[in-house]
């Protein structure tokens, strides 16, 4: 059967376009960079649930070193057990530095369990092909690589970042630290993190209470470089 000729030109169909990413109202995403700092003081309210598992989807949009996605978050307020955590990081600051902590003392290394919520970073080994090859024939530059690069530790530092951005944009207010990590091992133990995860931050996270200014950052033009 022959196509009767309408004299009209041929029509192009509209190619299927891909369903575009959801739009989350909040703040411009540069304006949550400029405006994110530092919070250690915090109100007593609670984070919601909802929040913190919008604030864990942003930071699983991280890249991550070969798509591994290393990383865990475990979410603390239950109020004994910041305590005891407290006391763990107290004890091994007084035993390093042969003073004792005053009770009720706020540090940068005990400031989480002032907080509603710490949110507990746990991430994994990454082995790329590039390790593997390095370990069978070069031990002694992968184990430098493994030191001085380490991917699963970048692809674990994005994906806080990515956590703390959304909890600014969110009105929520964090402090990110490894001071509490002075006790590693024994807060791992208390979380019930096994090998070969390891406890790699702690994410102080609430309402802020007082925010104190932001430092200036250097002019971009100042810490680029063309070549």
């Amino acid at each position: 059967m022959t196509a009767r000729r309408t004299g009209r030109p041929p029509v192009d169909m509209p190619k299927k376009r891909e369903k575009e990413p959801e739009k989350i109202p909040g703040m411009d995403l540069f304006e949550a960079m400029k405006g994110r700092r530092s919070v250690r003081r915090f109100l007593k309210e609670a984070v919601p649930k909802d929040a913190i598992l919008r604030m864990v989807a942003a930071a699983a949009e991280a890249p991550s070193a070969g798509n591994a996605r290393n990383v865990r978050f475990l979410v603390v307020q239950d109020p004994g057990l910041l305590s005891q955590m407290r006391r763990i990081v107290d004890e091994i600051l007084s035993r390093v530095t042969g003073k004792a902590v005053p009770p009720g003392k706020i540090n940068y290394h005990n400031l989480f369990a002032a907080a509603p919520a710490a949110v507990c970073v746990v991430g994994s080994p990454y082995e790329s092909s590039t390790d593997r090859h390095l370990r069978a024939k070069d031990p002694e530059r992968h184990r430098a690589r493994r030191f001085q690069v380490n991917p699963g530790v970048q692809s674990v530092a994005a994906a806080i970042t990515q956590f703390l951005l959304a909890a600014h944009g969110l009105g929520y207010g964090a402090c990110w630290m490894t001071g509490p990590l002075l006790a590693k091992p024994e807060l791992e133990s208390v979380l019930s993190v096994r090998p070969p995860e390891e406890l790699l931050a702690i994410i102080a996270l609430g309402k802020p209470d007082t925010v104190t200014p932001k430092p200036p950052r250097e002019p971009p033009e100042e810490i680029t470089e063309f070549r």
